[in-house]
């Protein structure tokens, strides 16, 4: 779950063009349209939570003293679960492949995708 509208062009660009390749090994996207999504979430067996921020990256772990709480706890894992499932409520699955993107999308995430290694 991804936000609709990201917040740096360039990132969420870069993001877009690895989408197709996503699916087709059979992630789901979906894009969530209530607001600005920034939180990462992680639900393992219905007794694993982890929420945070932190990408895994260096600049997340180093220069941005990003952090997460692992929780190893039904209960909370069971709170996650519905927190997820009220923003899937308001989120759509991605369905169009790039190529039934809109221009600025369709073009821009190839060379989006070329600085990925940097953003």
């Amino acid at each position: 779950m991804l936000p609709k509208k990201g917040d740096h062009l360039i990132t969420w660009l870069a993001a877009f063009a690895y989408f197709d390749e996503l699916r087709e090994a059979g992630v789901e996207i979906w894009l969530f349209d209530d607001g600005f999504l920034h939180q990462k979430v992680i639900l393992v067996d219905e007794r694993i939570s982890s929420i945070g921020t932190i990408n895994l990256d260096n600049r997340s772990c180093r220069l941005n003293f990003e952090a997460t709480a692992v929780i190893f706890d039904k209960e909370a894992a069971q709170a996650t679960a519905k927190m997820l499932e009220a923003d899937f409520e308001v989120s759509a699955l991605l369905e169009k492949s790039l190529p039934e993107q809109p221009y600025h999308v369709r073009f821009g995430a190839p060379i989006a995708r070329l600085f990925a290694p940097l953003l």
